[in-house]
This record gives C-alpha cells, sequence and structure tokens, in this order.
C-alpha cells in the first residue's frame, strides 16, 4: 500500500488539458514542441511509468494513439530539424480529437479507481494509523519488546481501513508480545505453566503473587471483555466504538507493563506447542 500524492494528480489535469487550447490554424513546429514536450512526458510518466500504471486497463490505447500523433506534429529533434515548418491547422485539430478521446477514456477509468478517503478514528491523526501504526503505542515498544511493533503497525491500518476484527488480532498479538516479557520478567524461579496464554500467565502470576495487581486486573479485564469474546468465529467487532474502546485497553495494560520493564527487558520465554491432534 502506497500513499498517493493529491497534488500530483491535480497537477496531472494542469498539465494535460492546455492541448485544448491550442488553436487550429498553421502553426510552427518550435511553438507546438514546446506546448506540447511537458503534456507527452507526463503521459508517458502517468499512463506507463507510475504506480497507477498497473491499474490503467482501456486507456493505454488511446494514451499511444495520442502519442502517436504528438509525434507526427512535434517530433523528437534533430540536427535536421525545420523549427520554422509551419503545421497545418487540420493536423492541429486532429491532435484535439485524439486528446479529447483519450480524456474521456482516462476519467472513465479515474472514476473507478481505488482511490479511498480514510476518515480519522476517534481523533487519531490518519497518516500515524496508516503509516506511524507504532506511535500508537508508548516508544518504549521498539527498545523493550521490538517483535510487537509489527503488530502495532498492521493493527493500526486494520483500523484506518474499518477493519476491526483485524486490528482486534493484531492488537492482541501485540499485547500479548508484551505480557510475554513482562511475566518473563517477574516469575522468578518459579515454575511457568506449561502453555504460556495471556490466561495462564495472568493464572500463574497470581498465584506465586508476582507482577503488578494492577497490571493483572487490566489484563484479566481485556482477556474477560475483549480477547475471548473475539477468538470465536461468530463474533466480530462491529463498530468504531468497540474498536477504539479495544484500543484504548490494550494502549494502557501496554503501557503498564512496559513502565515496569527493565531498560534490557528479559528475552520473552518460549512457547510450547500443544500437539497437533487429527481427528479422523
Amino acid at each position: 500500500m502506497r500513499r498517493v500524492d493529491g497534488a500530483y494528480l491535480y497537477e496531472l489535469g494542469a498539465t494535460l488539458r492546455p492541448v485544448l487550447a491550442l488553436t487550429e490554424e498553421d502553426t510552427d513546429m518550435i511553438a507546438l514542441f514546446l506546448a506540447l514536450t511537458p503534456v507527452q512526458n507526463t503521459i508517458n510518466a502517468f499512463v506507463f511509468s507510475s504506480i497507477f500504471s498497473g491499474s490503467l486497463k482501456t486507456v493505454v490505447n488511446s494514451a499511444n494513439k495520442l502519442m502517436e500523433a504528438i509525434d507526427e506534429i512535434a517530433p523528437t529533434p534533430t540536427d535536421k530539424t525545420d523549427w520554422n515548418l509551419k503545421i497545418s491547422g487540420w493536423k492541429v485539430r486532429n491532435l484535439k480529437d485524439a486528446f479529447r478521446r483519450f480524456e474521456a477514456i482516462l476519467l472513465a477509468e479515474l472514476q473507478i479507481f481505488a482511490l479511498y478517503h480514510v476518515a480519522p478514528k476517534g481523533g487519531l491523526d490518519t497518516m500515524c494509523l496508516t503509516d506511524r501504526g507504532q506511535a500508537l503505542f508508548p516508544e518504549t515498544l521498539q527498545q523493550k519488546a521490538p517483535e510487537a511493533l509489527e503488530d502495532t503497525i498492521v493493527g493500526a491500518r486494520c483500523m484506518a481501513f474499518n477493519l476491526w476484527t483485524a486490528m482486534a488480532f493484531h492488537f492482541h498479538r501485540a499485547n500479548e508480545a508484551v505480557l510475554r516479557r513482562y511475566y518473563a520478567s517477574v516469575i522468578g524461579q518459579n515454575k511457568p505453566p506449561k502453555y504460556l496464554t495471556i490466561g495462564s500467565m495472568i493464572k500463574s502470576m497470581a498465584d506465586h503473587s508476582v507482577g503488578d495487581v494492577n497490571i493483572r486486573a487490566a489484563l484479566d479485564n481485556i482477556r474477560e471483555f475483549h480477547r475471548n469474546p473475539i477468538a470465536h468465529p461468530d463474533q466480530n467487532l462491529e463498530t468504531e466504538e468497540q474498536a477504539l474502546s479495544l484500543y484504548s485497553a490494550v494502549r494502557a495494560a501496554i503501557g503498564y507493563m512496559l513502565d515496569k520493564l527493565p531498560p534490557v527487558a528479559p528475552p520473552p520465554p518460549t512457547i510450547p506447542l500443544p500437539p497437533l491432534q487429527l481427528t479422523p
């Protein structure tokens, strides 16, 4: 995914439209060359060499025909080019007709382009959601639990595009990545559970009376109200308010845990996978 520069599309039209202002009368080649060279360069760049090229289908043929019409009256200069040569008005008219056909097809393609406006979510900056999702979380995340960064970036992007359930999965993954670091820092010599899930780690900390009681409470609320429901295929996040509530809870828990982690956090514990059981 790449962010579209709106100014580029605006300037595209501003560069191309002057073709229609050409006078349909005999004109020196040099004047047409100077007027049409920017048009030719812009079409080459947009239709054949830009990030949009792969999405343009129908307009390619008319673009080629327009380029041929430009070459006919304003060819690439050579040592023998006669810049004082007069180009007939009817050739200019043919060029403008070719441009109108090109423009009509281009407008039709642009109308069905996959261009979207991403609205802010709960006051969160849109560019932060789409490009810098890690900024939604404490700066110390990169230092203390770098394995969680990718999920914060992708989760924020899902949030931007209203993919609430996908956002939930990524933010839960980020939260549990930090929890594994936090759990490793407080469990000490106590024996960890066989499988490290959010529930088993919370219970282990409670059983051994380790870890901040408020952090355990925050994590247990996430487990009860956010994580467990969304783990079922018949449950989804359906509104922006639900998504913001989940983000707020996860952001708070991650912040609490990061504050308690040392500057160089211990490595996360290895998480054994349960045995695979195949039913006939």
